[in-house]
């Protein structure tokens, strides 16, 4: 890897630190939450570079949450299942829409269970499989 490649994943991963300490020291709990625009004009950061920030930050287990008020680092297990509750809806619409532009029709339903670690709390939800219909 050049020296140039290496600074800028440096970079990337000081930038994605500082966000996640920020979030942590500052924007603990949904009632603290930041908006992107916020995180935007205070790091200096394009709001999609924030997002794939908060994506890979999630990818290394910082309890990063969102909610329609922004970003917050999770205060409770809670807020930790409403966030993944988010996402299940967002995969449930993007099967929904595959199967619509596929042609595919609902096979049967699949459900997945999510325990949070410690309290265990469960989150679940359903995936329908596809076949061609």
């Amino acid at each position: 890897m050049k020296t140039n490649q290496k600074t800028m994943v440096r970079k990337k991963k000081r930038n994605r630190a500082v966000l996640g300490d920020l979030l942590k020291k500052y924007h603990t709990g949904m009632e603290m939450a930041v908006s992107g625009k916020e995180l935007e004009l205070a790091l200096g950061i394009r709001r999609d570079t924030i997002q794939k920030m908060v994506h890979q930050l999630r990818m290394e287990g910082v309890p990063i949450c969102s909610s329609s008020s922004g970003y917050f680092y999770a205060q409770t297990r809670q807020e930790l299942a409403e966030t993944v509750a988010r996402f299940n809806k967002h995969i449930t619409t993007m099967v929904q829409t595959e199967s619509r532009l596929l042609g595919t029709a609902p096979d049967e339903k699949e459900e997945i269970v999510f325990t949070l670690p410690d309290e265990g709390l469960k989150v679940s939800f359903n995936i329908k499989s596809m076949k061609k219909g």
